[in-house]
């Protein structure tokens, strides 16, 4: 992850989490994890002073996986309001590069490893 990918994800996390303590003014695991954040962390202290309420919806993310190395994907976030859940989903443009690790790491997952003997 880029130094700048670093920074709009925390600001995007952040600002859920604003939008969740907004929905849950009383939720009182909600108003700990805040606190606890603003104590330990004068980065989020500030970005929580400055920042916005808006939950995010899009932007790219590049992981670093240990087998094959850099990833930048695409990342969308869907909030399902029935259940009052948000489901990230991570994609590649067919053909490039990060859809060939993707599709690489679809069958690493599929092996087993087992210990000699």
């Amino acid at each position: 992850m880029t130094a700048q990918e670093r920074d709009a994800a925390a600001s995007q996390s952040v600002a859920g989490l604003r939008a969740t303590a907004a929905r849950y003014p009383d939720d009182p695991g909600v108003k700990r994890l805040v606190a606890e954040l603003q104590r330990k962390s004068p980065a989020f202290a500030k970005s929580w002073r400055e920042g916005g309420s808006a939950p995010w919806r899009t932007h790219r993310k590049t992981v670093d996986h240990p087998t094959v190395g850099l990833i930048t994907l695409d990342c969308e976030s869907l909030h399902l309001p029935d259940q009052d859940q948000t489901m990230i989903v991570y994609s590649a443009d067919a053909g490039s590069p990060a859809a060939a690790a993707l599709a690489l790491l679809r069958v690493i997952g599929t092996q087993q490893m087992s210990s000699p003997g």
